[in-house]
């Protein structure tokens, strides 16, 4: 009997002791022993993607609903004509076809079908088909837009993933937020009843709506593949602007990838060269060095310049583009006519800190801030780091390198008065309701007065009007402003004079009294058939504003 009262007293204490040990793991130190998540069932489900649209709301980019189809690989195996009436509804192939009916139970047969097809395939649904549905990033103008829109792929777990342009810049805005469900479940992962039950609904990406054109786009990208193709180019680049806002209404370079096929790629295929390339400006920099001079009042709109031959600094010795030289020229002839000789002249007229101020209040050391995935930064030296000849050379837009992107922005201060206005690609950011949450660049900074504006705007006028290479193309009755570029590369410490960046930018209308609409930017790298910017870049140039004044019905200049 003292053995029986024995054995109960042990068990009474050994359950007492099991009951105090429970208590402290399951309850006073449940986070330590037993962590939550082991007995947390979580559930994530993304959201749709937000679109991309042009300034008109037509789509760019957009979802589809697709479907993946999976064979019950059993069913399938005793009834071959099914097989064969679904392998012929989905054009497989018959190696494909046998090598998915060898496996086991359920099997994937294809992917990316749409509901058409889907429909086709309805009466072998639930007992030989099972179909899940999906969406998938659709590209309806195909490569229109590629380096602005970018593409969507996936990361390093298969969740879609944008890159590159938009998809890439706003990859979070567009991805918007998954609904996340939490559900309390045993040690097997089964749901309990009565357990805890989470959930947080998800939120759609933004809808995101361009500056750009797709009309006005389309024109550029036709022209830059007509140029490339009549020059032997080996790329060519083109933007269209709204200096007065920043507003880029046109952006390619070409030839362009196919967004939906961007695996068919390699990565140097998606670089944007007017946003992720430095070059050297060459000629086209020379109009912003000229009204440094007349900002800094070191020259006038009437001063005249040596160019009796070539200026020799140091062992250094620059020469006109042709080596011809015409004596004394006015400021007018030194763009008119793109003397590097005339250039040097001005430049050594300022002090080199005040040009790094203006290099600095152009934007040239910073990215602009577009909002594109992959904007480079400039290589530009300190001005403490200039020899003379580095600074000389800067006079005509060699020895700095910038992107087009940063060059354009930095030219449109000679077409809005005069500021330095942020470029931008995007109109409007909406929700779900309806709100638009984007906030456009405001930081709008003087950096010429409307005087050296004036006096610019008659000097580039005069640059196309006077100019020794006429332009055929040029739409009779408006008035341009601009200036070619005929830059060569710097191939391993020296120039090649056979391998140029040829190119022109300009905008209009510039008569007297007239507020410039659009700026323009037209480039093709290492063209064959000539080497100048005059020759190849500015006759696309023009049929881009031919196109612009019909399509936009930009009136005649009043006489």
């Amino acid at each position: 009997m003292n053995l029986i009262r024995l054995a109960f007293l042990l068990f009474i204490v050994s359950f007492g002791f099991v009951i105090h040990r429970l208590f402290v793991i399951q309850v006073l130190h449940a986070d330590k022993y037993i962590p939550i998540q082991k007995f947390l069932k979580v559930e994530r489900v993304l959201s749709l993607r937000g679109e991309i649209q042009d300034v008109n709301h037509n789509p760019l980019a957009v979802n589809r609903r697709v479907y993946s189809v999976y064979g019950n690989t059993k069913k399938l195996n005793e009834d071959r004509s099914v097989a064969d009436k679904i392998q012929s509804i989905l054009k497989i192939s018959d190696a494909t076809m046998n090598a998915t009916l060898r496996k086991n139970n359920w099997q994937k047969i294809a992917s990316g079908i749409d509901s058409k097809i889907k429909d086709s395939l309805g009466t072998y649904y639930p007992t030989y088909l099972n179909l899940e549905e999906e969406w998938i990033r659709s590209y309806p103008e195909g490569s229109l837009s590629a380096h602005l829109l970018g593409f969507v792929g996936r990361d390093d777990v298969g969740n879609p993933q944008g890159y590159i342009g938009t998809e890439g810049y706003f990859e979070q805005e567009l991805r918007g937020l998954p609904s996340v469900a939490e559900r309390e479940s045993d040690i097997r992962g089964v749901s309990l009843i009565g357990g805890a039950n989470d959930q947080s609904d998800g939120r759609s990406g933004l809808t995101i709506r361009l500056t750009i054109d797709r009309t006005v786009q389309s024109f550029l990208e036709s022209l830059l593949y007509d140029g490339v193709y009549q020059h032997t180019a080996k790329r060519g680049c083109g933007v269209v602007m709204e200096p007065s806002s920043g507003k880029i209404r046109a952006m390619a370079c070409v030839p362009a990838f196919i967004p939906r096929n961007y695996f068919m790629y390699q990565d140097i295929d998606f670089s944007n060269p007017l946003i992720s390339t430095v070059y050297e400006p060459g000629s086209t920099f020379k109009p912003l060095v000229v009204a440094m001079g007349l900002e800094e009042k070191k020259i006038k709109e009437k001063s005249t310049f040596d160019e009796s031959g070539p200026v020799q600094i140091g062992e250094y010795a620059i020469r006109t583009w042709n080596n011809e030289y015409h004596g004394t020229i006015s400021l007018s002839e030194v763009l008119a006519q793109s003397s590097n000789v005339g250039m040097v002249r001005i430049i050594q007229k300022v002090d080199k800190r005040k040009v790094e101020q203006y290099l600095t209040k152009l934007g040239l050391y910073e990215q602009t801030g577009i909002q594109l995935q992959g904007e480079a930064l400039s290589l530009i030296k300190d001005s403490s780091e200039w020899y003379p000849i580095d600074y000389a050379t800067i006079s005509f837009g060699q020895g700095i390198a910038v992107t087009p992107i940063q060059l354009v922005t930095a030219f449109s201060t000679l077409a809005n008065g005069g500021y330095l206005i942020p470029p931008t690609i995007v109109e409007s950011m909406t929700d779900e309701t309806g709100n638009d949450i984007f906030m456009p660049p405001s930081a709008h900074q003087r950096v010429f007065s409307p005087q050296t504006v004036n006096i610019m705007q008659r000097l580039l006028k005069n640059s196309v009007d006077k100019s020794e290479a006429k332009y055929p193309q040029k739409p009779e009755g408006y008035s341009f402003c601009g200036k070619t570029g005929t830059a060569q590369i710097p191939i391993e410490g020296h120039y090649d004079p056979d391998r140029t960046i040829a190119s022109f930018i300009g905008y209009f209308p510039c008569g007297a009294g007239e507020i410039p609409k659009y700026l323009i930017f037209i480039m093709y790298r290492e063209p064959e058939g000539s080497i100048y910017g005059s020759e190849t870049a500015a006759p696309t140039f023009f049929e881009m504003a031919k196109k612009l004044i019909l399509y936009y019905n930009i009136g005649l200049q009043r006489p």
